[in-house]
């Protein structure tokens, strides 16, 4: 049992590590010789928030703004103009890479995935990684379980 959670620990370490390069890639890409401005600070603010709750099901605009203490349509509209990406469309990136690495790295259930990177209807779920992935969640396994094998 103490290794399990320690390495659940590494998992949400590591995955925390990738969320923060993710995130100054992003800018990098978009911003490459932009100052640090006050709306720059801000989307960095929701970044970090995103990263540290995309779990909660309950995330939204509205929950991201009432914690940057903005409003909803000013959030929008400058993290879509400092990342080139919606609230909903960065949010989608982070559960889907988060539950990529939970369908390679355990064995835990794809509904249990679902549920545990915060998408409420499975079915949504299947949709969303499908346009990210061009398979379904058991497909993607299915083709690592393969790769490791082969390896």
């Amino acid at each position: 049992m103490y290794f399990y959670r320690k390495y659940q620990y590494c998992l949400k370490f590591i995955f925390c590590l990738l969320c923060t390069l993710f995130r100054r890639k992003s800018r990098t890409k978009y911003m490459p010789n932009s100052l640090s401005t006050p709306q720059n600070q801000t989307v960095q603010e929701a970044e970090k928030y995103l990263c540290e709750n995309f779990m909660n099901e309950s995330l939204n605009r509205e929950v991201i703004a009432a914690h940057l203490k903005i409003s909803c349509a000013y959030l929008s509209e400058i993290f879509k103009k400092n990342t080139q990406k919606t609230l909903p469309q960065y949010l989608n990136e982070l559960r889907i890479s988060k539950a990529k690495e939970l369908l390679q790295n355990t064995h835990n259930r794809v509904t249990e995935i679902a549920y545990e990177v915060g998408f409420r209807n499975f079915d949504h779920f299947i949709r969303v990684f499908k346009s990210f992935e061009r398979v379904t969640p058991t497909e993607f396994r299915g083709k690592c379980i393969k790769a490791m094998k082969g390896r």
